[in-house]
């Protein structure tokens, strides 16, 4: 009876994760659901990208995953899973953005994307699922994406929206409905539209599986009328000046309450930024891992009606040089990243391999595992001097378990021999007990006593005297 209970409570719990493991729940996707009725149909094998795409873009925070959709002419080999590192060999990805450029020589804004996985997605043999990393420092605003695959290369123009890291998602549906089914994840709220029927059973079931784990409150996008979101990240309406100086015109938009506009602009790294008439925030243009930054890029916040202006010239030179700190490290240790000289007020984007970035101050703290394939780098960004890029080669030593008398003879306390004592005396006791249990003797028992040795009456008569 207890054995047929326990074998029906394995099998329920079985059941329980297997079915909680099917569910399309991936939580740093932005697009929770996409049925297969609302991919469009291939007539032939083609390389093509199913998700971002520019009427269904992806809403991703800088620092976290970004996942698309690729629909490729022929299954992968070897397959994703197996061999993970060759299966990624051929796949690289690149988000690149625009902006008003100020300066005369042509400035690129391009960020490499890590690639992690590459896995098939449900329902389709040849569609794939490829999860990306987005840098930490990267600039909130639309971009396009570049993927290269074993099978060719695909850009999507303005197909991938990054928002600041932590930051709450308020603007309106960022999409425009083309009569498919989908779901989307905005804060608390799963935004759907069901106009797909080809498969409105299945389509409700997870829906449904995603509301109840994920807790979130179901909003019915069928009688919505989408604001796109080019309405808050678009280029100026107005643009006037020459030379080293532009002036910017935020027009008040399309909507009954006015809202802010957004600039973005790209700027010479080696530069001394003004700012009059707004808010500019700066960020990175390009990826740490090049040899010299050429290009800084920088969002620009108007109020609606307003007038920015941005000037830029030539840095005056620093009385002492930046420094990034530390040389030495210890393998899983807690390490302050430090830039030396900066001002307070600095914000610094970190590369220090693997794909690990951040986006901090000039103190950051980090912990390495191993020993770095390249050396550290920090860019620093101050309106003063635009973007100053620093390289340190950090030594990352193994750190040794703790010893009972290393540990404490090197930390300047005497060493104490009492627990190695007390714990071999320990196991010799053991080791005893069970040598004296396999010779039938136990350890209370009496000591044995010696007898006598007797003879009988009649044989101590007959003995001899000696």
């Amino acid at each position: 009876m207890r054995d047929a209970r326990l074998y029906a409570l394995s099998a329920c719990l079985a059941l329980a994760a297997s079915s909680a493991l099917a569910l399309p729940v991936q939580a740093d996707d932005w697009l929770a659901l996409l049925p297969a009725c609302s991919m469009p149909a291939a007539s032939s094998p083609a390389l093509e990208v199913i998700y971002p795409e520019p009427s269904l873009p992806a809403l991703v925070a800088a620092a976290d995953g970004l996942i698309a959709r690729v629909r490729v002419p022929a299954a992968l080999t070897p397959p994703p899973g197996v061999q993970q590192e060759r299966a990624l060999r051929g796949w690289s990805a690149e988000l690149i953005g625009g902006g008003i450029e100020l300066g005369s020589a042509a400035l690129a804004h391009r960020h490499t994307l890590a690639i992690v996985a590459v896995r098939p997605d449900a329902g389709s043999s040849l569609v794939y699922r490829i999860r990306m990393l987005v840098p930490a420092y990267a600039a909130p605003g639309r971009y396009s994406l570049w993927l290269r695959t074993p099978f060719g290369e695909r850009r999507v123009e303005r197909a991938v929206f990054v928002t600041a890291s932590g930051a709450a998602w308020s603007g309106g549906p960022a999409f425009e409905l083309k009569g498919r089914s989908l779901a989307l994840r905005a804060g608390s709220e799963l935004w759907l539209s069901d106009a797909c029927a080809a498969d409105r059973a299945g389509f409700e079931s997870d829906v449904r599986s995603l509301l109840a784990v994920e807790r979130r409150s179901r909003v019915n996008l069928s009688g919505l009328h989408p604001q796109p979101m080019a309405a808050q990240l678009s280029d100026p309406s107005a643009l006037s000046g020459s030379g080293w100086t532009r002036t910017v015109d935020a027009l008040q938009a399309d909507s009954a309450a006015p809202i802010e506009r957004q600039v973005r602009v790209l700027l010479p790294a080696a530069s001394r930024i003004d700012v009059s008439g707004g808010k500019l925030e700066l960020y990175p243009a390009s990826d740490l891992s090049l040899h010299r930054i050429a290009a800084i890029s920088g969002v620009f916040t108007l109020a609606a009606g307003a007038r920015g202006r941005v000037a830029i010239g030539q840095p005056a030179p620093r009385s002492q040089p930046l420094a990034l700190e530390p040389r030495v490290t210890q393998s899983g240790a807690r390490t302050r990243l430090q830039v030396r000289g900066v001002e307070a007020t600095a914000r610094v984007a970190y590369d220090y391999g693997f794909g690990r970035t951040a986006w901090a101050g000039p103190e950051h703290w980090a912990e390495f595992a191993g020993p770095l394939p390249q050396p550290l780098r920090a860019l620093v960004l101050t309106p003063s001097h635009g973007g100053e890029l620093l390289r340190q080669r950090l030594l990352v030593t193994a750190r040794r378990p703790p010893n009972c008398s290393t540990s404490r003879l090197t930390s300047g306390s005497p060493a104490r021999p009492w627990p190695p004592l007390a714990l071999g005396a320990l196991l010799w006791l053991v080791r005893l007990l069970k040598k004296r249990r396999r010779s039938g003797l136990g350890i209370d028992s009496a000591p044995a006593r010696v007898l006598p040795l007797t003879y009988p009456a009649a044989e101590q008569s007959s003995r001899p005297v000696t």
